[in-house]
């Protein structure tokens, strides 16, 4: 009888621990590695070639900016949706200008992309993701609308650091529901199957796409972070969804669904490492969300995604990486 109670608690541990991978983050040049990441094709500085590729890029969204005896200054605007991208260019704009306050940068000129959908430019510039085979590395032009105040959609470093202070602060409670959850609007193919499977297992998932705050589905932004611990990473209609910043300060775990572009907090974290990859054509959804129930691998999941958003949700750390953007945009 004691044989088999040992062989029990063998075979439990076993079960606890069969998936964890070791942790491979060292916190030395953790910022500066996730350009190592982005394997753009990197262009030798010519401004004449930045200028051509700027204006004859007639259906891109692109902002041409100029670095001066340390001073940034938009020289250009191209195809730009006011309602869309004046915020993300005043929180560009911002942030670049405070970090040209910590760094000294040489006199340049570069592009930035505000559209989701990356250009074809020949040259390296900055966008909103990274993608294999495309020339952007990756900057976090929509934060605006996650960490600045309603009245003021600037990046300021005492500002940031308050906001990223009250995100942790509020979701240090006690969670109590243990499914996977999500909520978003039913805008995509991919939300629609991923619902469908969801319904296969309920006590492990819990995916409603809500028509509007008035359906009996809808859920607010703080009272689901509050209540759940485990969050689904899913796309709508663009190629990538900026709640992983969220999410990556909630003190829970994230189940992702993989895409091929990568914002910069998506380059920092390792694939079941720091979260649960899934597929994305949703080939190993089962085997993934069951991985839920296993609350040793999911703590573990927790704790390294947490010291990895410790340091990249920083402005110091920010500004630091847009520092090594700029520096090595260029050969």
């Amino acid at each position: 009888m004691i044989v088999l109670i040992i062989i029990l608690y063998i075979i439990l541990f076993i079960y606890h621990n069969i998936n964890i991978k070791k942790e491979t983050f060292i916190n030395n040049n953790s910022i500066y590695n996730i350009i190592k990441k982005q394997k753009i094709n990197k262009t030798k500085y010519n401004k004449n070639k930045i200028y051509n590729e700027y204006k004859n890029c007639k259906n891109c969204s692109l902002v041409l900016y100029q670095i001066k005896n340390n001073n940034l200054d938009i020289k250009d605007k191209n195809n730009i949706n006011p309602r869309i991208h004046n915020k993300r260019i005043d929180y560009i704009t911002s942030l670049i200008k405070e970090t040209l306050k910590k760094y000294k940068i040489g006199d340049m000129i570069f592009i930035v992309s505000l559209r989701d959908n990356l250009p074809n430019l020949k040259i390296s510039y900055l966008g909103p993701v990274y993608e294999e085979n495309k020339n952007s590395l990756a900057i976090p032009s929509n934060w605006w609308a996650y960490f600045t105040k309603s009245d003021n959609r600037l990046f300021i470093p005492s500002l940031f650091d308050q906001i990223i202070n009250e995100y942790k602060n509020k979701n240090t409670n006690q969670k109590k529901d243990n499914r996977i959850v999500f909520r978003g609007t039913n805008n995509c193919e991919l939300r629609r199957k991923v619902r469908k499977l969801s319904k296969l297992t309920p006590k492990l998932v819990d995916v409603e796409l809500p028509i509007g705050k008035s359906d009996k589905n809808y859920i607010p932004n703080d009272n689901l972070i509050s209540n759940y611990q485990y969050y689904f990473v899913l796309r709508g209609r663009g190629k990538w969804t900026g709640s992983i910043n969220q999410f990556s300060l909630a003190n829970g775990t994230l189940f992702k669904i993989e895409e091929n572009s990568k914002q910069p907090i998506e380059l920092l974290l390792e694939p079941d490492i720091d979260y649960v990859s899934i597929n994305n054509n949703l080939s190993n959804f089962r085997e993934k969300v069951n991985l839920v129930a296993n609350k040793n691998l999911m703590n573990q999941m927790k704790n390294n995604l947490e010291k990895k958003s410790n340091i990249f949700f920083t402005s110091d750390n920010i500004m630091k990486y847009m520092y090594y953007c700029l520096i090595n945009l260029y050969d």
